[in-house]
């Protein structure tokens, strides 16, 4: 498409683009460029990985996004934020690899997605993973979102959709149960700690 492409004045892509296929602007050299992120479905291979550092926003959001291919934001490292929605099914391995060092990942859905182990391979340390409050339990427990060190919730407006209400219910269960088992096993360490003390108390 546009790949390798030296364009000294402005690209403006149709609001009609949906989807930028694999390469698309790999390693273009572009002056300044226009484009609604906002619509777009698709993001392939290396699509917008290598583009010229400072003409992709501080913020993107992605509502229509439904798939993030290999190593589509590499060097996408002048964004600040990305958001992501339950429209998203698919985030393939080093999707974020060489993004800003203190990104923010505002996501907005409670049920973490199944996804390739690397999905988050390259992701800064200081990157900052961001959900809606009351589901950070399960993302900490949730591989491989458990990746992202520094996981924070806030009063984000849950965006759910037919196909993952249930999953997110279940995964709710399922985190409490967890914790349901981890309280109960630490309770019964301390039972038998009291018990091995008055035992000795008494000898």
């Amino acid at each position: 498409c546009f790949e390798n492409a030296l364009i000294d004045e402005s690209l403006k892509l149709s609001t009609q683009v949906r989807v930028l296929p694999d390469d698309c602007f790999k390693k273009s050299k572009i002056n300044k460029f226009s484009f609604p992120f906002c619509n777009v479905t698709q993001i392939g291979k290396s699509a917008i990985g290598n583009i010229q550092k400072d003409i992709i926003p501080p913020f993107v959001s992605f509502e229509s996004l439904k798939s993030l291919g290999k190593l589509a934001l590499n060097y996408c490292n002048q964004t600040d934020t990305f958001e992501f929605f339950s429209t998203l099914d698919k985030i393939d391995v080093d999707a974020f690899m060489n993004t800003k060092d203190n990104v923010k990942l505002r996501y907005f859905s409670s049920c973490p997605l199944r996804l390739p182990a690397n999905a988050f391979r390259g992701l800064s340390d200081n990157a900052t993973l961001i959900v809606p409050k009351g589901s950070k339990i399960i993302f900490q427990n949730a591989a491989p979102w458990s990746s992202i060190s520094n996981i924070q919730e806030c009063e984000l407006d849950m965006d759910y959709d037919d196909n993952n209400i249930v999953m997110a219910i279940t995964m709710h269960i399922n985190a409490f149960m967890n914790l349901v088992r981890y309280c109960n096993i630490a309770l019964s360490v301390s039972y038998l700690l009291v018990y091995v003390v008055i035992r000795n108390t008494k000898v």
